[in-house]
Order: C-alpha cells, then sequence, then structure tokens
C-alpha cells in the first residue's frame, strides 16, 4: 500500500503537495549520502543506510516508470560504458581477482544508486523540484553539525561528534566518519553558492546567507576547507571575467576574516586552519601520508601500466610489498602498528585519487576517467549560459580538485551532484536526449 501511494506520487499532470511522500523518500536518499555511521550489521555485513535507502526510492521510481522511456546524454552512455569496460578488464587482468570482482560489482552499485539514478530524477521528476529537496539536505546536514559544535561549547557532546579539540569542544561532522569527510560533503555546496553569490545583484539577505553558508562550511574545522578556497578563488576568477571586481571584494572580506581568526583565536588557528603553515609543511602526518601514497602510487602504475592491479586491490598489492620489505615502496608505519590493527589493509589504502586510478586501472583507466570529465565539460558547454550551470561546473570541478587530496573514488555524495549537474546542462539541451528503453 505504501509503495503504491508512493508511486501514484510521480503520476504525471497529478496535482502533488509541496512535499509528498516520494520527496520525503527523495530527501532521506540525499540526506544519509554523508552517514557513514548510519548503518547497521546484518548477517556479518555492514549495510550503510543510504544503500537501503537507495533501493528503496530507486525501486518505486522504477516501478511508475517502468512504460517510459528514459532520456540519457549519449557522452553519459558512452563515457560509463568505458569507464565500467575499464574496471572490468583490470579485474580480468588482475591478482587479486575476487578483491577487484567485489569492487566491480561494488562500482555497479554506485553508479546505479548515486549516479544513473539521480540524473535520472533531473530529467524525468523535475529538476526544480530536485534541486530544491536536494540543496535542503545541505543546509539540513549543515545545521546539525553546527549543533554539535555549539552543544560542545556548553559541555553536551553529540555521540556522533569523534573528534574534538581542548578537551570537549567538538570538529562537527554530521554523521560522517570524521570531519574531512564533512568537508568534502560541504564543498560542492558551498562553492555553488559562493559563485552564484559573485553572479548575482549583492544584497544584505545573499551577504548574510553566504556568511552563514561558510560557517557551516568551517565548523568542520578541516583545513581542506581552507584549501577549497585556495582552489576556488582562482578558478572563478578564470571563468567569471566579468565578476573580477566581485571576486576581489570577496577575497579580501576572506583573507580579513582569515586575518582577524588568527589575531583572536591564535592556538586555534595554528591548531587546525593553519596548521600545515605553522610547521614543516613537508613532514606533517597529514601531507606526508598523502605524499607517500601519490609516489607508492606512481610506482605502481608504472609496474603494472596498462591495467593496473585492479580497482579495490591497492592497499592489498602494498600490503604484499610490506611483507616482503620491497624497498621500492616507501612505509611509513612499523610492524607494531600494523599488526596491532584489526585490519591491517587499512594502512595501506590510497591518499590521492588520480594515483589511485593510475595504479588500479593503469592507463586504460585514465583514459576512461579523462573521457568520462571531458563529456562532463562538453555538457557543460552545449548547455544554455546561465548562472545556475556556471555555479555548478565551478564548483564540481573545485569539488574534484580537492576530492584529489581527501577521500577516494566511493564517495557516494560526490557522483550524485556530478550527476545532478549533468541533468541540469542535458535539461538544456534538449538535442541530447536520447529515448532509450529501461
Amino acid at each position: 500500500m505504501i509503495t503504491s501511494a508512493l508511486a501514484n506520487n510521480l503520476e504525471s499532470g497529478q496535482k502533488r503537495r509541496s512535499f509528498d511522500l516520494f520527496d520525503c523518500l527523495l530527501f532521506i536518499f540525499f540526506f544519509t549520502q554523508h552517514a557513514d555511521l548510519l548503518s547497521f550489521i546484518c548477517g556479518g555485513l555492514v549495510i550503510r543506510l543510504v544503500n537501503a535507502f537507495a533501493a528503496i526510492t530507486l525501486t518505486i521510481f522504477l516501478i511508475y516508470k517502468r512504460r517510459q522511456l528514459f532520456a540519457f546524454d549519449r557522452g553519459l552512455l558512452l563515457s560509463v560504458a568505458i569507464l565500467t569496460l575499464s574496471i572490468l578488464l583490470s579485474a580480468l587482468f588482475s591478482d587479486y581477482r575476487l578483491r577487484t570482482s567485489l569492487f566491480l560489482a561494488r562500482w555497479c552499485v554506485e553508479l546505479i544508486f548515486y549516479f544513473i539514478f539521480p540524473y535520472l530524477l533531473m530529467r524525468q521528476y523535475g529538476s526544480k523540484k530536485v534541486l530544491r529537496i536536494y540543496f535542503s539536505v545541505f543546509l539540513v546536514v549543515g545545521c546539525y553539525a553546527l549543533l554539535q559544535f555549539l552543544f560542545s561549547l556548553v559541555g553536551v557532546r553529540d555521540p556522533f561528534a569523534k573528534q574534538s579539540f581542548y578537551g570537549h569542544i567538538v570538529r562537527a561532522d554530521a554523521f560522517s566518519s570524521e570531519p574531512s569527510f564533512y568537508a568534502l560533503y560541504m564543498t560542492p555546496f558551498v562553492i555553488f553558492t559562493s559563485t552564484l553569490f559573485l553572479l548575482q545583484k549583492p544584497d544584505r539577505k545573499r551577504v548574510y546567507f553566504l556568511l552563514f553558508v561558510n560557517i557551516l562550511f568551517f565548523v568542520s574545522t578541516a583545513t581542506s576547507a581552507l584549501f577549497t578556497y585556495l582552489i576556488y578563488f582562482p578558478l572563478v576568477w578564470l571563468f567569471c571575467k566579468q565578476q573580477r571586481r566581485a571576486i576581489y571584494s570577496y577575497l579580501s572580506a576572506f583573507m580579513a576574516a582569515l586575518v582577524i581568526l588568527a589575531i583572536a583565536l591564535p592556538k586555534f588557528s595554528k591548531l587546525f586552519f593553519f596548521k600545515f603553515f605553522n610547521t614543516d609543511f613537508s613532514s606533517h602526518h597529514s601531507f606526508l601520508e598523502r605524499w607517500v601514497g601519490m609516489v607508492n602510487g606512481w610506482k605502481i602504475f608504472l609496474s603494472q601500466p596498462f591495467f593496473g592491479v585492479g580497482l579495490g586491490a591497492y592497499p592489498h598489492y602494498l600490503f604484499r610489498r610490506w611483507l616482503e620489505a620491497d624497498a621500492r615502496y616507501t612505509f611509513l608505519n612499523s610492524a607494531e602498528t600494523i599488526n596491532a590493527l584489526s585490519y591491517p589493509y587499512k594502512a595501506f589504502e590510497p591518499m590521492n585519487t588520480l594515483s589511485e586510478i593510475g595504479a588500479s586501472l593503469g592507463i586504460l583507466g585514465l583514459f576512461a576517467f579523462g573521457l568520462f570529465f571531458f563529456s562532463f565539460y562538453k555538457a557543460f558547454r552545449r548547455a544554455a549560459r546561465n548562472k545556475m550551470n556556471l555555479a555548478f561546473f565551478i564548483s564540481a570541478l573545485v569539488m574534484l580538485i580537492v576530492l584529489q587530496f581527501n577521500q577516494g573514488l566511493f564517495r557516494c555524495y560526490l557522483w550524485s551532484y556530478l550527476a545532478i549537474a549533468w541533468g541540469y546542462f542535458s535539461n538544456q539541451d534538449r538535442s541530447l536526449g536520447r529515448a532509450i528503453t529501461n
């Protein structure tokens, strides 16, 4: 009965309530994408709540749309097919066949749930409604993270908060595993909001909203939030030539805020936002781990340049090299540290997305991902020239650059953002649409 009611809400031409049952399910689907900590164990397997909601929401969507045709960007279909083929070929040539086969299956789930499905929502359900739900989720998640921080100031610690400083003040992470994950989740929304602010006529309400959004971003106290803007300002300067005066004002205000923060809270600033600049940059553990991961990934790529070691096999390959004391690779952790871990492969995870792709999938994988992002760029170029498209493109570009130094490939909210942006581009260029059956 519930499934039928939800499906009925998808009927075109029916007057919908402003927030019907299917919209509620969509809200939960988008909300749980960042929520690594919302999971349960079933049969010894860890099931993330977002996967359960993704399966339910997608099933309802397909039940109703089963007799309709789906419109896709042909470039999207081709690039996704080549990307999946590269992962399959790498799995076939890998020495870690079981591991890479499991990751191939994981990739297919990620692709269907968090890329194809959000894209179809933009094309078939109504882009305005989807965007209204989608962007409201960022505000709700951000407000919850802000409350984590504020409550900790008065001694109330949220049980989902994993890190703190000064003994009790929480580094906000919402339901993510750590603050940097939350910062990466918020990155595209904050950059999208900032770009729209620069492209629109400023007023007091927009200034207050931008300030509030930045508070939601920096409350994580993750250094990646600061580096995001170091990447953002040169890019927006390049793409928004007519707004350079506004960009200069925004940059000046941003730099002034950092100076005031450093003067008012010097210890806090040194510990978090300026930690790389407060010590020898190259020796800081956070940077050093990522640099070593990049170097090891490059060496793996050189040893198996065509198909790589297979998606998911990177840590297993390095773990074997560590056991063999292979002097070609650099290992930061001692034997005591690694042996004490319940899952020792965790110590060998890739720390850079580009080197992970090269080491895991080789030249074929690099080409496939390059084609994918080139197709995304072409979809942007073919779309109408408006503020929303430009804000989507710049925010997606910043997100992808920040991703290189923060996380790996399987961050579902990043794929969803790309899908929603691509769907928005496609909706404004109907010549791209090609109907195919479900």
